[in-house]
């Protein structure tokens, strides 16, 4: 497991945590298919980490940072 803002530094590393988290999560709901694949997990807004399997869809979708 990873936390948000763990997985969105990847992405964002020049970010701050939030400002990242903040730019994750909306790369991941303008992505319909990978919010509705999340959302199919049990994902909720209010996690704070991200389940392997979570992990694995966000990286088939975005790719790996």
């Amino acid at each position: 497991m990873l936390s948000k803002s763990e997985l969105a530094l990847s992405y964002f590393p020049q970010s701050n945590p939030s400002d990242a988290v903040r730019n994750l999560m909306k790369m991941v709901t303008y992505c319909q298919a990978l919010h509705q694949e999340l959302l199919a997990t049990g994902y909720k807004k209010t996690q704070r980490f991200f389940t392997p399997k979570q992990i694995a869809l966000i990286y088939a979708y975005l790719g790996e940072p």
